[in-house]
């Protein structure tokens, strides 16, 4: 007998999730709150831990092919004075992509797939939810579904701001990803298919957890003007409407596990849902393709659901909230406001040698699938 599952978000954790449950097998409806997909102005970097984790869903190559594939850049201070090169190797490889792209392949392989897709659906409690053997939660930062298994756990805000926007491909736009660090700021452009991304997540204590979306290409001008020209070319480039000012959230890395069957309907947390982090180390969609990639393997292998929800806590809360520490230390240490650990981190990135780097950065991107020898 056919399995059904119910997907609770169409947005990148939904959509792999979906096609991760079509593939085995289940007959899959998305809900989504939204009328229709957003608009969205996000470019993502998706690292080789991503790209691995996608082979896995059978993504990788439309992905690889409709991005841009491009590796990790130089770090400079904001007056442009280099601080660490470019890695030389395959080391720190990226596609950088639109989010839009993104998702427009997600859709297209979860339609042939046969996914339903139900968007203005609101899911208030899982009496909203049709008749179904699992339903996963991907649902983002406030998570309905999270909140009927871990009501007590909510985001929280980091003490930062991020301001990006995506602009045309202009003849200063580098070819490798390039970051700046100052004073409590950082920034950073990505090379995109068609265009480039570009961002400034700086520490707003002052403004808060509060969006004021009006002001937001007139501060992300003024932000930019700390740094050298690359970035507010970009920036001025932008329209004033496609630029978001958005505050950073993490969720505390307190779920002991991210699945739950206390409701009576057995539920598995994926994405932002389960582990939301601060972009530092841009893990946040790839995390989630690795949600998608285990869940995959693991529905080859464990019919019974108990035993489905076990293996998937091992194999991904450890990981997904290893690198929400990891993302949160990140960014404390690239936003540093005090002039004396600025300066630590400046000489500790002048000091590092790139073939060091290199291998810090496979070490800390590395997924291994559950299939995969140990």
């Amino acid at each position: 007998m056919t399995k059904r599952a119910t997907v609770v978000g169409a947005g990148i954790a939904g959509l792999t999730s979906a096609i991760a449950l079509a593939e085995s097998g289940y007959e899959v409806v998305v809900l989504d709150r939204a009328a229709a997909p957003p608009k969205p102005s996000l470019g993502l970097a998706i690292t080789g831990n991503g790209l691995e984790a996608l082979a896995a869903i059978e993504l990788r190559g439309v992905v690889e092919r409709a991005g841009v594939t491009t590796r990790m850049g130089r770090i400079l201070t904001d007056a442009g004075t280099p601080l660490m090169q470019e890695t030389e190797t395959g080391a720190g490889d990226i596609v950088g992509i639109r989010e839009e792209t993104l998702l427009r392949i997600l859709a297209d392989r979860a339609d042939d797939l046969g996914v339903e897709t139900r968007r203005a659906t609101l899911v208030r409690s899982d009496a909203d939810l049709p008749e179904t053997d699992l339903v996963v939660g991907a649902d983002g930062l406030r998570s309905t579904v999270r909140r009927w298994i871990k009501p007590r756990v909510q985001p929280d805000y980091s003490g930062a701001a991020c301001w990006f926007g995506i602009s045309d491909a202009l003849e200063s736009t580098p070819e490798l990803v390039t970051s700046w660090v100052g004073r409590g700021t950082e920034a950073g452009i990505l090379p995109l298919d068609n265009g480039a991304f570009w961002y400034i997540s700086a520490i707003d204590r002052q403004r808060g957890p509060s969006t004021a979306g009006e002001k937001s290409a007139a501060e992300a001008a003024q932000l930019g003007g700390l740094f050298e020209a690359p970035l507010s070319e970009h920036i001025a480039a932008t329209q004033r409407d496609a630029v978001t000012r958005q505050p950073l959230f993490y969720l505390p890395t307190g779920l002991p596990r991210f699945t739950s069957t206390r409701t009576g309907t057995p539920a598995l947390l994926v994405g932002d849902a389960a582990h939301a982090m601060v972009p530092s180390l841009v893990q946040g969609a790839n995390q989630t393709f690795e949600d998608a990639a285990v869940l995959r393997v693991l529905l080859r292998d464990e019919p019974n659901i108990e035993t489905l929800f076990a293996r998937f806590n091992e194999e991904r809360v450890q990981r997904a909230q290893r690198m929400q520490i990891r993302s949160w230390r990140a960014i404390r240490w690239m936003q540093a406001t005090h002039p004396v650990t600025g300066a630590v981190r400046n000489a500790a990135l002048k000091l590092m040698p790139t073939m060091v780097a290199e291998i810090l950065t496979d070490w800390h991107g590395r997924w291994v699938s559950p299939d995969a020898p140990r």
